[in-house]
């Protein structure tokens, strides 16, 4: 793979290339600085993209925004892919990017990390769990010479958080020249700036007597880097379009974990009035019994069909309780669960279908699904189980 870098001259830029000189299959073979001293790397070196004579697979970016414009333009008239990791982006440049994306592959980020993408997910997962009942606040740290305040990243995580929220919530930077009481649909964000730091982002949620935080701090830049260089590799061969961490996170991190737990028990309900629903509920909540994989479809005249598990060690208290209500219903006992889970399902569409299909193509029988952003349960015969699960693994690499 044949790559230019922007920004050569940065502290990044550097990191690639003495990460590049060691790789067998990639090769450096421009940079665009308008700063750098040509001599001081062993490519050509140009100022700008109207002086480069040189052609390649991707361009790496990490330098400015005010250089966007010429790079895309360089870049479709070239049919080569380019990779955004460069922050502070206005709305212009961000309609040039979606037009490039129409011609070429363009792969943004405002941060390379893995980790810093895994800690907006959990920012999100945590803000769904706590609600607005805690209040939350955004730090970033930087080294001194970092220019854009907030960071990219600092926005994104509460571009993301916001979105949980239908986006009802606005952000207050720094609060120095706020007079009034924060308001719950506040999102603090904070910029510290100062020595050598290479960059640091916590996300609290700051409730009554309790503080939950997430934070994640890259040691060496060399974790961006990587993460560049894992996004070059990954839309090489891409056709036109726009992508991101969450695609490579989809892709590579789509499932993570597959589980079986046996000698669980289906129960189904065909037409079931909703108000005998609701009383069911009751009473199994009553008899505290857990359910599992509930399924619940509105008929067209109002009635409802129901399927739930019970562990086996509960069946017998779930019988009682829907004896007690006379309802109709059927029994499959001896089943079993299994579950496919995984952070990138959230950005990865088919992940479904490949499962129902491998299970499909084995022989084994699905008698009940459910789903949700990252995860999959399916109840099927117990004597698939370890099958399903081998197979499942071995599709999805999980357990390498």
């Amino acid at each position: 793979m044949k790559v230019i870098i922007c920004g050569i001259g940065g502290k990044v830029g550097r990191t690639l290339t003495q990460i590049i000189s060691t790789k067998k299959d990639i090769e450096l073979v421009a940079g665009i600085d308008k700063y750098a001293d040509p001599p001081e790397f062993s490519c050509p070196v140009f100022k700008s993209y109207a002086d480069c004579n040189i052609l390649a697979d991707v361009v790496l970016d990490f330098s400015r925004p005010d250089v966007i414009p010429e790079e895309l333009d360089y870049c479709v008239k070239n049919h080569m892919g380019v990779v955004i990791a460069t922050t502070a982006c206005t709305q212009e440049h961000q309609k040039a990017i979606d037009r490039a994306a129409e011609k070429i592959p363009v792969f943004q980020s405002s941060n390379m990390s893995l980790g810093v993408n895994l800690l907006i997910n959990l920012s999100k997962q945590a803000a769904r769990f706590l609600g607005s009942t805690f209040d939350i606040e955004i730090v970033e740290y930087h080294h001194n010479l970092k220019v854009d305040s907030p960071s990219g990243t600092a926005l994104s995580i509460a571009h993301e958080i916001n979105g949980v929220f239908d986006n009802k919530k606005k952000f207050v930077y720094g609060r120095h020249s706020d007079n009034d009481k924060r308001t719950p649909d506040d999102i603090g964000i904070h910029a510290v700036r100062g020595g050598t730091i290479v960059g640091k982002h916590e996300v609290m949620y700051i409730g009554t007597d309790e503080i939950v935080t997430l934070k994640h701090e890259a040691e060496s830049r060399q974790v961006f880097a990587f993460g560049g260089l894992r996004a070059a590799q990954y839309i090489v061969d891409k056709p036109c379009g726009k992508y991101s961490m969450n695609d490579i996170i989809g892709s590579d991190y789509a499932v993570t974990m597959i589980s079986g737990v046996d000698k669980v028990t289906l129960f189904t309900f065909s037409s079931l009035p909703f108000s005998l629903f609701s009383s069911l509920l009751s009473a199994l909540s009553l008899k505290g019994i857990n359910l599992d994989m509930i399924s619940q479809t509105t008929c067209a005249d109002g009635s409802v069909s129901v399927s739930f598990t019970v562990e086996e060690a509960d069946r017998g208290d779930a019988k009682q309780c829907i004896e007690s209500l006379r309802l109709q219903y059927t029994e499959l006992c001896g089943a079993a669960k299994l579950v496919i889970e995984g952070a990138g399902m959230e950005h990865k569409h088919g992940v479904a279908n490949e499962v129902i299909t491998l299970l499909g193509g084995i022989g084994t029988r699905i008698h009940a699904i459910t789903t949700s952003e990252t995860k999959i349960s399916c109840c099927i015969d117990s004597q698939c189980l370890t099958q399903s699960e081998e197979q499942l693994k071995l599709h999805f690499g999980v357990g390498k």
